[in-house]
């Protein structure tokens, strides 16, 4: 060429060379399967706690009306009671004059006598309720309570201490609605 030389210069300054490959099954069975039983595990849980939910709603709503149907079962004991004792005095009155005789004073008195465990029944009756009340609430504030501590308060993590707590707040309550 003339007499001259002339030098090609080969290199990699400007070669630019890439790949990418990317694999994936088009139908994997145990994944499909695996994803089935987690939508189940899924379903299975949110039903689980509406039914709980729904326990709880039928506890209480049957403890509060256990409680207002003591309170009128007791009310009437005691109307009951007092119509004995003032029958009891009308019939001592009339005693008093002659008008009837030691068998029916004994007989009023007896009706007095009967109507005091019922009145005393119906009082305790009112007394047990409340508690029963007071417990469930009370567990459902301390679920709540600790499931918020733990869920989203990120501070001491569950101890042996607290499962002994929730140990015996179940105890408590089989104990409160054991008949």
């Amino acid at each position: 060429f003339g007499g001259q030389t002339q030098t090609i210069k080969v290199g990699s300054d400007n070669s630019f060379n890439g790949g990418l490959s990317l694999g994936m099954p088009l139908v994997n069975a145990q994944l499909w399967q695996s994803l089935k039983v987690s939508a189940l595990d899924v379903e299975l849980a949110v039903e689980q706690a509406r039914s709980s939910r729904i326990d709880m709603v039928e506890q209480v709503t049957k403890a509060y009306y256990g409680i207002l149907l003591a309170k009128q079962s007791y009310d009437m004991f005691q109307r009951v009671y007092d119509n004995a004792v003032e029958n009891h005095k009308i019939v001592e009155k009339r005693f008093d004059v002659g008008q009837v005789s030691e068998y029916d004073v004994i007989r009023s008195n007896v009706s007095v006598q009967n109507a005091i465990p019922n009145v005393i029944e119906a009082q305790n009756s009112v007394v047990l309720t409340l508690w029963q009340l007071k417990v469930i609430q009370e567990v459902i504030s301390l679920v709540v309570f600790t499931l918020f501590a733990v869920l989203f308060v990120k501070g001491d993590p569950l101890k042996w201490n607290h499962l002994a707590g929730f140990a015996c707040l179940v105890a408590a309550v089989y104990f409160i609605f054991r008949k």
